[in-house]
């Protein structure tokens, strides 16, 4: 049995039970043919698959090669952040801090996970510490304010807030803080944000408790607003240095002292003690306003050195000194009264008394040396012609004397005998009290515009002192 032929591009002979199959000469060209036919197709199709897929390998790679781009620049782009306003930005590389403090605006840093663009809120931030300090209310009797809390003698600890001042009395607080990050590196490195609060709550506190032990009962609930700001500036510094202390990069701006009260059951016995001062205050002040108006209305300027003086001489008298310091003395205060030797001159109703006095004794003093004139005269007639000066003297004080509005004058003959019954006149009497009550009338008509010029006097030097004053 001969091996079938297994050259290479020998044609495939068919198989027959005792071996190949032969065939005639035409039948097996045809069969070559259709073989090498067949061989052709499969080769040109084994090509055209080959080159498509050298297409679609080559199509893949170019569309890996755009996308690993594509990658690439969303990745670099991810690098872009933007610091909006009320913010600051840190940029980090490789978990190290290269820049910080970056202002608002479209910022760079290199992408995660090689780096990182850390945002950090500055703005300010407000708290209130209303219950730290403060007895427990429930609602309800926080919306009555101070009136709502329970007059209890007792605090429950864990639950009722206070305060221990200086002279160990017991205070209620509540307290308003304003703060902002001031240093966004040093909060991002040091503080965890749901830590913030607590932490700047409980350094607030530890200055308020450390203020208010240096201060007592009554210089806390007396103070007035200017006290309590120095009570808070205190209180701001522990806290503030505090913070600094931990890194937290946390400024405190404000801290405001809200409200204070003793304890419940004794409030009212406080307000009491608080008015009955005020009330004293408004006292004191009251009576130095008089004390200053009288004085201004009395002497005006010089009435402090005036007083100075008199306080001065009555020492001296004390003291027993001798009669020429006492006129040292009185000199003293008349110069301040008249205002000589550069002292300030005396105004108000000492200046009008001394006015008065000064005209009333230039007038006594005229009126001295007139009658002293008058009686030179007659004294010279006299000694002249004695009898003349007295009938003269006599007719004057007669005719003077009949010309008085109530003498009467009657004629009757001296041979005859003449009986007077003495009444008064109507008419006398009229024009009497008529004259009377005119009188009357000017003295309180004088007295009254004595009066308005004192009082316009003491309203105006007043006035000139508040100006001074202001």
């Amino acid at each position: 049995m001969s091996e079938p032929d297994a050259r290479p591009g020998a044609p495939d002979v068919p198989m027959g039970p005792s071996g190949p199959i032969r065939r005639s000469g035409r039948a097996a060209s045809m069969t070559l043919r259709r073989e090498g036919e067949r061989t052709a197709t499969t080769s040109q199709l084994l090509e055209s698959a080959n080159q498509s897929l050298a297409d679609a390998l080559r199509i893949t790679f170019r569309l890996l090669q755009l996308a690993m781009v594509v990658l690439l620049a969303l990745f670099l782009l991810s690098g872009f952040g933007s610091v909006k306003e009320g913010e600051r930005g840190i940029r980090l590389l490789f978990g190290r801090v290269v820049e910080s403090d970056i202002e608002p605006g479209f910022r760079f840093s290199a992408p995660y996970p090689f780096g990182e663009l850390e945002k950090v809120q500055i703005g300010s931030v407000s708290m209130s510490l209303d219950e730290s300090f403060w007895p427990f209310v429930t609602p309800e009797q926080r919306q009555r304010g101070v009136e709502g809390l329970t007059s209890s003698r007792s605090l429950e600890p864990g639950r009722d807030g206070s305060l221990l001042t200086a002279d160990g009395a017991i205070a209620h607080t509540r307290w308003s803080v304003i703060y902002s990050r001031s240093n966004a590196t040093a909060f991002a490195e040091n503080i965890w944000p749901e830590d913030e609060q607590l932490m700047v709550r409980a350094q607030v506190e530890r200055g308020i408790v450390r203020a208010v032990g240096a201060t007592t009962i009554d210089e806390l609930l007396k103070s007035s607003d200017r006290g309590n700001s120095t009570l808070a500036l205190r209180a701001q510094k522990v806290a503030q240095d505090g913070l600094d202390r931990l890194g937290s990069g946390i400024r405190i701006e404000q801290l405001t002292l809200v409200e204070k009260i003793p304890p419940a059951y004794l409030r009212e016995k406080f307000i009491a003690v608080q008015s009955a001062e005020s009330q004293a205050s408004r006292s004191v002040a009251e009576a130095r306003t008089t004390r200053s108006t009288r004085l201004a209305a009395v002497a005006g300027a010089a009435s402090d050195e005036i007083l100075a003086a008199i306080d001065g001489y009555e020492a001296a008298i004390e003291r027993g000194d001798g009669n020429a310091e006492l006129e040292e003395q009185l000199a003293a205060i008349d110069a301040l009264m008249e205002g000589r030797e550069g002292a300030s001159a005396a105004s108000g109703e000492v200046a009008r008394l001394l006015n008065d006095a000064h005209l009333y004794s230039t007038a006594q003093v005229e009126d001295a040396q007139r009658r002293l004139a008058v009686f030179r005269a007659k004294l010279e007639q006299f000694k002249a012609n004695p009898r003349v000066v007295i009938e003269t003297t006599w007719a004057d004080a007669l005719r003077e004397f009949l010309s008085r509005d109530y003498v009467q004058t009657m004629l009757a003959s001296s041979d005859q005998e003449v009986e007077i019954i003495v009444n008064q006149d109507p008419d006398i009497v009229r024009a009497l009290d008529r004259e009377q009550k005119r009188k009357e009338a000017d003295e309180a008509q004088a007295r009254t515009q004595e009066e308005r010029r004192r009082q316009s006097n003491r309203v105006q030097t007043g006035l000139n002192l508040q100006s001074r004053g202001n």
